[in-house]
């Protein structure tokens, strides 16, 4: 349940930064030049920023998940996991 609720907060931060980024360049470009159009050029620009964000923390994500090594687990014993589990545990602690 803790887990689940930190998600929901985590989301809703996140869904708080990206509305705040979404509609910031456009009153910000209106109240600078007081053109519409060039506000809402402002916002797609913001729109496109914040796509290619998501975009490379997906990316990031999956090459980390890559890297660590979770399909050698699959390769491994029930007494290779729990081995490696204990050296790890030990060097932890």
């Amino acid at each position: 349940m803790v887990r689940r609720r930190r998600r929901k907060q985590k989301n809703s931060i996140e869904e708080a930064i990206a509305g705040i980024a979404l509609i910031a360049p456009f009153f910000f470009t209106y109240s600078v030049t007081g053109s519409i159009s060039v506000s809402v050029f402002a916002s797609f620009v913001a729109v496109a920023m914040v796509i290619a964000f998501i975009f490379y923390r997906q990316m990031a994500a999956a090459t980390r998940l890559r890297n660590s090594g979770i399909a050698e687990i699959d390769k491994m014993s029930i007494l290779e996991i729990f081995r490696t589990f204990v050296q790890c545990s030990r060097i932890q602690s």
